[in-house]
């Protein structure tokens, strides 16, 4: 800054060189000011010699008044000076105190300031004021700082009620306000630059106003703590970049930025209202006071932890931790922060206190966790990044349940979760530490968790969301601990181990598997509400007790409850999906609690079974076994599956359905009722019941028989000590090493009380030739084996007349083959009996008989489309499409006497063209009246057994050739002869036959225009049979053949109205169809004494079928296809298949024998499609139609024509 001259100047440039102020020589003019100064002093001293570096000016003992200016020139010198004395300067308003000069200026004599404002301002070097600075004239003096350049100090005190500092100063390095004193002005301080400071009172005791980006520093080399208010303005920033500490008591108030960078700590203790933003680059902040930073933004720019002062410290700040930066939590007290903390940067906690984060956050960095414990009052507290441990630490939820999505690093440090919230973590957790639950909330895990150091769980719950859930470390229950699963398909491989005196309880709704050991001194207990299963496969060596309440066990290892006592306190089953179990532990069923048995495998309980409840057994096709002596009281209730009791029980057994047994040599302590099986014995043996026994009507006894001899151990026993009460079948099944004899006895029941009734039904497993009877001998029921006829060992009514006839071979003592014969069919059972008569009887008859009738059928669905086709077919010539043109259809114009002419010709014309064709199409006469046609076809049958009658297969193909005439253009009639071959395959190897058939007939159709039409058709055939019969059964195994010729007649009519709807047409159909088939006696060879004489064979068959049509004429100029679909209702009025008398030439006997025929009603539903060429004499057809009934046969048929007209 440049001076500028007052009235009156002093310059002082001490040319004598003897640097005092009063000497007047050293001031041009030759005159030193006078304390009133009236003007400025101007200070060259450019002869002054003296001290280095700073030249001093003494003498100033006087107060000097009056001053407008204090002026440091340069001329030329490169002294630096310092005015002293004990006087001072008293400066005018507006004054000014200058320093031009290159060198730092200090002035150590007082200043006082008069009137609105005193200047300091320096374009070059610093000045200092080494002296005091009073501001205290009337309303208060404002010294105003200003420099680009320099440093100004003021090292005194300023002081002044009223008084008020300003400073405005670039802000870069080396230039600024230093404010040394105790100051104790009060006016205030506005902040523009930069301003140092050494002392807690620097300011004053008024507020600082930033009105422009200011930087603070701390000169003192230690902390400071200041307590004036700061108000920073709109579009300032007010920065604390520096390494010592600055503590803040003020209130900051402003709508800018508070900006901390530097290694020092800074508290701010204010309730500060501050609304900008605080940004933090480096070092400590401590938050003083809940609202420490207003209501601004916190952004954590570089480095920087933020510490409490006290554990009330709550902060509803927003913070933003910019990319690479690191938002440190550290000291000693507990912090809570409510706003969003975003970024992409991360949080380091360090402390052991308490870190409460209860925003939506969503910083990105992750956090870094070394001791204390992170509050999470939000699912998303922790961002969206990884929580890494660098120590131990802790989280807790204190206001709500926690779904936490981080993943966690657990780094071989320990994670303990405490309190009594519930936290599911959903990330993946990682690392070789472990984790720690410490409350009795509880804790989900629903990540694929890698985590090697495992759980240690003190109390309450924890819930497997994922396999992995647990890591691969062991589940420690260190405390009484539950363990669910939070879906159905959980499997966990971890070990477990449970502490003396603590319990680890399987709950939950959902299953679970747990596959490893479970070791350890404490108890093991499944607590369930509902039936879902815990699957066990671990071979556990935990030495507590079980306790099972609700639930099923799945057992995937024999030793899955150790060798531990089990109580069941509610009901609860058990299982084995895998293989077969035998658990070996004392099982205590307390209360009312029901032991239930499912599952896919045998299990057997070899320990001891005690306690008041109930065994419920639904174990459909598997084995419960009870090896133990038993003294549960309860009943055993078996709804499926098998129960072998070979130890005892001493409650009452209810076998409740034909789907559960009761089977061993146990002993039954109570009752025993019977609605199932029961099974005595292990082929044989004696089933012991000390109450009384109860066998259902609709129940059954499994009787073994291995030798006549000893009860319950050449056959079964039960052994009643009270009384039996029978009914319901018993079955008789002889093991292999028996051979029956008539009159063999058996005791099967026997009885201490005695017997009430007998069984209602006796199913024998001997061969059809023997029977069992049943007697009751005091109080035992007796079983005798005795003489069964053929006939009544076979129970198909198509059979018994053949069975009757061989027992009647078999009582005349046949020799030879017949004797074998007979031999073999007295080792068959009664399924096995029936199957060989259904070999022994000419079934190939009903094979023949029904693919003849169905051969029949396929002919005339054939004739059937032929006639369709005379319908559809009629010769172009008979249609109207032929007209003569008149005048108005002429291309070329014409006069009108000519187009009249014309026309009354032309009439004549027409007239005449259609007497024409009326006289061909009731004449008969005309081009196109003659048809040669061929047609090929298919069929292929499918027949399912009947009762006791094999089903069969069987496929024709064949071809029919005719010619028909066209009697009129509505009545046609033709003639037709044709070739088909059948094969027939019977089920199971039984044989085949064949039929070669030639047929012929003739067929008519008449028509109107109004959609009438009827049809007829007559015609017969004859079949050329070869037949193999196959025979086997026992050693047998033989092939009788035979040939027979035979012939059909065959008549149908039909008759049908088709309703026309433009090109659709449908209506109804009715066709009556008779056939009378006949077949020749034969005889048959190659089969020894089982060749049969076969006679006469006669079937009948009348058939309606109902059903309708509908069809769709589609034209083109050279082609009229018609689709159409079928549909037909069939039903038989009489028998296929009569009675046939055969004889059995080799035993001089006969039977009469009747095949089992369909059900009477069937169903047909066709397709078929007629081409008829308009410009050649060729027309083709295509059909296919299915007849079939449901369960019983299904016949596919296609047809594939061509005809020809001339």
């Amino acid at each position: 800054m440049t001076a500028t001259l007052t009235a009156q100047t002093f310059t002082f440039n001490a040319p004598d060189g003897d640097n005092v102020w009063t000497t007047d020589s050293n001031w041009e003019g030759g005159s030193a000011p006078g304390t009133n100064v009236g003007g400025a002093l101007f200070i060259t001293a450019g002869d002054v010699t003296g001290g280095s570096p700073a030249i001093p000016i003494t003498g100033i003992n006087l107060d000097y008044t009056n001053i407008s200016q204090l002026v440091f020139t340069a001329a030329g010198v490169t002294n630096n000076y310092d005015l002293q004395g004990t006087g001072s300067f008293t400066f005018n308003d507006d004054a000014d105190i200058i320093n031009q000069k290159t060198f730092t200026n200090t002035i150590s004599v007082d200043i006082v300031g008069t009137g609105d404002r005193l200047n300091i301002t320096s374009d070059e070097a610093s000045i200092e004021i080494a002296g005091n600075v009073d501001l205290s004239d009337t309303g208060g003096v404002n010294l105003n700082f200003e420099t680009d350049s320099a440093i100004l100090e003021v090292d005194g005190v300023i002081s002044g009620t009223g008084g008020s500092v300003t400073i405005n100063t670039a802000t870069s390095d080396g230039i600024g306000v230093n404010l040394f004193g105790s100051n104790t002005y009060t006016g205030g301080t506005t902040l523009g630059g930069n301003v140092n400071i050494d002392n807690n009172s620097a300011f004053g005791t008024g507020a600082i106003t930033v009105n422009d980006d200011s930087n603070l520093s701390n000169l003192a080399g230690a902390s400071l703590t200041l307590d004036n208010n700061i108000n920073i303005t709109l579009g300032s920033t007010l920065t604390y970049n520096d390494d010592d500490n600055l503590i803040l008591d003020g209130i900051i108030s402003g709508s800018n930025t508070f900006a901390k960078g530097g290694s020092s700590t800074l508290t701010i203790n204010g309730s500060n209202t501050i609304s900008g933003n605080f940004n933090f680059s480096g070092g400590t902040v401590i938050a003083g006071n809940n609202a420490a930073f207003g209501t601004a933004d916190v952004n954590i720019t570089s480095n920087t932890a933020i510490q409490s002062d006290s554990d009330l410290r709550s902060l509803t700040n927003d913070f933003a931790i910019s990319s690479g930066a690191t938002m440190t939590y550290s000291g000693s007290s507990n912090l809570a922060i409510s706003g969003v903390i975003s970024g992409s940067g991360a949080i380091n906690m360090t402390t052991s206190s308490t870190l409460l984060l209860s925003g939506n956050n969503t910083y990105s960095g992750g956090t870094t966790f070394t001791t204390g414990t992170l509050s999470l009052n939000n699912d998303n507290a922790l961002g969206t990044g990884t929580l890494t441990l660098s120590g131990n630490g802790t989280i807790q939820s204190t206001n709500d349940n926690r779904n936490i999505a981080n993943n966690i690093n657990t780094n071989g440090n320990s994670l303990t979760f405490q309190g009594v919230q519930a936290i599911t973590l959903s990330g993946v957790i990682s690392g070789s530490g472990d984790i720690t639950r410490s409350a009795s909330g509880t804790l989900t895990l629903t990540g694929a968790n890698t985590f090697t150091g495992g759980i240690d769980n003190a109390q309450g719950t924890i819930i497997a969301g994922n396999n992995n859930a647990l890591g691969t470390g062991t589940l420690t229950a260190s405390g009484d601990t539950t363990l669910q699963s939070s879906t159905d398909s959980i499997s966990l491989s971890n070990a477990m181990s449970i502490d003396a005196g603590q319990d680890l309880t399987i709950g939950g709704t959902n299953d679970i598997a747990l596959t490893g050991i479970i070791s350890g001194a404490g108890n093991f207990a499944i607590t369930k509400s509902d039936l879902s299963d815990v699957a066990i496969s671990g071979a556990n060596t935990y030495t507590g007790t079980t306790t099972l309440s609700g639930g099923t066990t799945i057992f995937g290892n024999d030793d899955a409850y150790s060798s531990s006592a089990v109580s069941i306190t509610a009901n609860h089953g058990f299982q084995s999906t895998s293989e077969d179990r035998d658990v070996d532990n004392d099982i205590s069923i307390g209360g009312s609690a029901t032991l239930s048995f499912t599952g896919d495998n045998d299990m057997e309980l070899s320990g001891t079974l005690s306690g008041t409840g109930d065994i419920s057994v639904i174990n459909s096709g598997n084995t419960l076994t009870l090896s133990n002596n038993n003294t549960f009281s309860g009943d055993l209730n078996i709804f499926a599956g098998t129960v072998d009791l070979t130890g005892s029980v001493d409650g009452n057994v209810i076998i409740n359905n034909t789907g559960s047994v009761l089977a061993g040599t146990g002993t039954v302590g109570g009752n025993v009722t019977n609605n199932g099986f029961i099974a005595p014995g292990t082929s044989p043996g004696t089933l012991s019941i000390t109450g009384d026994y109860t066998q259902g009507s609709l129940s059954f006894y499994l009787f073994e028989i291995a030798d006549t001899g000893t009860a319950g151990t050449d056959y079964d026993l039960i052994d009643v000590t009270g009384s039996a009460t029978l009914a319901g079948t018993i079955i008789v099944l002889p093991l292999d090493s028996y051979e029956p004899e008539i009159g063999d006895t058996f005791t099967a029941v026997q009885t201490g009380g005695g017997i009430t009734g007998e069984y209602d039904f006796i199913t024998s497993g001997l061969p059809a030739m023997f029977s069992v009877e049943q007697s009751v001998s005091g109080n035992d029921l007796i079983l005798e084996v005795v003489e069964q006829p053929l006939g009544e060992a076979v129970t198909a009514r198509n059979l018994v007349f053949a069975a009757e006839a061989f027992q009647r071979i078999r009582n005349s003592s046949p020799t030879g083959d017949l004797e074998t014969v007979i031999d073999e069919l007295e080792t068959l059972a009664q399924q096995p009996l029936e199957i060989a008569f259904e070999q022994i009887v000419p079934n190939y008859l009903v094979t023949q008989s029904e693919a003849t009738f169905k051969g029949i059928d396929v002919q005339n669905n054939n004739i059937n489309g032929r006639l369709n086709e005379l319908r559809y077919g009629l010769p172009r010539s008979f249609s109207n499409n032929l007209q003569i043109q008149k005048p108005e259809n002429a291309e070329t114009p014409v006069d009108p006497e000519t187009a009249i002419a014309m026309y009354l010709q032309v009439d004549e014309q027409q007239q005449a063209l259609e007497q024409q064709q009326e006289t061909f199409r009731f004449g008969g006469a005309g081009k196109g009246l003659w048809s040669s046609w061929v047609s090929g076809f298919g069929t292929f049958g499918d027949f399912d057994p009947a009762l006791s009658q094999a089903g069969y297969e069987f496929n024709t193909g064949g071809v029919t050739f005719g010619f028909d005439y066209r009697l009129m253009e509505t009545l046609a009639a033709g003639a037709f002869v044709g070739y088909s071959n059948t094969g027939t395959t019977v089920d199971g190897g039984q044989g085949s036959n064949y039929a070669n058939t030639i047929n012929s007939g003739l067929y008519m159709t008449w028509f109107n225009e109004e959609g009438f039409y009827v049809s007829g058709l007559f015609g017969g055939g004859v079949n050329f049979y070869e037949n193999n019969r196959r025979i086997v059964f026992g050693n047998i195994d033989r092939v009788a053949e035979s040939s027979a010729t035979g012939f059909y007649l065959q008549a149908l009519a039909s008759g049908g109205y088709e309703y026309a709807y433009g090109n659709w047409g449908f209506g109804p159909q009715l066709a009556l169809q008779y056939v009378n088939l006949q077949i020749g006696s034969h005889s048959e060879s190659g089969a020894d004494s089982l060749n049969l004489d076969v006679g006469a064979f006669q079937g009948n068959s009348f058939v309606t079928r109902l059903g309708g049509r509908i069809t769709y004429k589609y034209e083109t100029p050279d082609l009229l296809l018609v689709p159409e679909l079928v549909g037909f209702w069939q039903h038989e009025y009489l028998s296929n298949f009569n009675t046939v008398t055969v004889g059995v030439p080799s035993g001089s006997e006969s039977f009469a024998y009747t095949g089992i025929e369909p059900s009477r009603d069937s169903g047909l539903l066709g397709v078929n499609l007629i081409g008829i060429s308009h410009d050649s004499p060729l027309t083709f057809s295509v059909q296919y139609n299915v007849e079939f009934i449901p369960n019983e046969f299904i016949v596919n048929n296609i047809f594939a024509g061509l005809r020809i007209t001339f």
